[in-house]
């Protein structure tokens, strides 16, 4: 789950004129300073459900492009995930995968095969990568200032939204090159959904160039600058990725699903399935 830059919102004073509005315009930057803090404190008590172990979540993740036919156009995931203190589950479809401190395990259900790779990265290491980079990253937090604006949308439907705007826009466009917007219950802080939208200026040939530009989808997308070097030709291509939170709850036990419940150590070091998948093909990958 890769979600979220937190930042201060950005504000513009116009001509102060006067004591009277030089007071005024510091009175608004102080309350403006307690919201961002407000906002910024809700978006870690967000977190705070993805650090909370064990937990599980159930998520559909849709990922798509602007224009289409740009690489995969548009992918649908949905995703059991679980994680525990010390092993974690995820399954999507017909595959399940489970890792520990010492392996990784891939269970294939349609091909009956499960194959056993050793763990390169400690669980725990693992699942500090995963708190520390995406949407919800400590560093993420540090940069807020300089990198984005954060806006708080009206309360609609019981649910909250926040929403991350970056300062920089694509050269030459109006497009802002991340926005980030996050949904969530403000009672519990439950996430709800969140979606992250990028755009990324990919290089083009000079005919690419001319034969996007009578694509309908590629209007006001398509960029040629001229340098020292000659012409570039470039389009905006809007990568776009939404989190869909259908299920989250904080366990009171272990995870569901554990190692033991697929396959067992032998006392050679050797793995085998367990009575319920004995008959899957058991490989060990190196």
């Amino acid at each position: 789950m890769r979600l979220f830059r937190f930042i201060s919102g950005r504000f513009q004073a116009g001509l102060i004129l006067g004591m009277l509005l030089l007071i005024c315009f510091q009175s608004g930057a102080q309350k403006r300073k307690k919201t961002f803090a407000s906002d910024v404190r809700e978006l870690e008590m967000v977190r705070d459900w993805y650090k909370k172990l064990p937990v599980s979540m159930n998520i559909r993740v849709e990922q798509m492009t602007i224009p289409a036919g740009l690489g995969a156009d548009s992918v649908t995931s949905d995703l059991e995930l679980a994680y525990g203190r010390n092993e974690f589950y995820m399954k999507s479809g017909a595959v399940e995968q489970l890792i520990n401190d010492s392996v990784q395990v891939v269970i294939n259900n349609d091909a009956r095969m499960i194959r056993i790779f050793p763990a390169s990265v400690s669980y725990t290491a693992k699942l500090s990568s995963f708190f520390g980079q995406g949407p919800f990253a400590d560093s993420m937090y540090k940069e807020m200032k300089n990198r984005y604006d954060l806006i708080r949308n009206q309360d609609s439907a019981g649910l909250r939204e926040l929403k991350l705007i970056s300062k920089t826009r694509v050269p030459n466009t109006a497009f802002y090159k991340e926005v980030i917007t996050i949904l969530y219950r403000p009672e519990d802080y439950q996430p709800v959904r969140s979606e992250q939208v990028k755009q990324v200026l990919l290089p083009l040939d000079e005919t690419e160039y001319k034969l996007l530009s009578d694509e309908p989808a590629c209007k006001n997308r398509l960029l040629m600058l001229k340098g020292d070097s000659g012409t570039g030709y470039f389009l905006v291509k809007e990568e776009r990725t939404v989190y869909s939170v259908r299920i989250i709850k904080r366990l009171e036990t272990e995870i569901p699903v554990r190692l033991s419940d697929r396959v067992t150590r032998n006392d050679d070091g050797s793995y085998s399935a367990v009575a319920k998948y004995a008959d899957y093909l058991v490989s060990i990958e190196n």
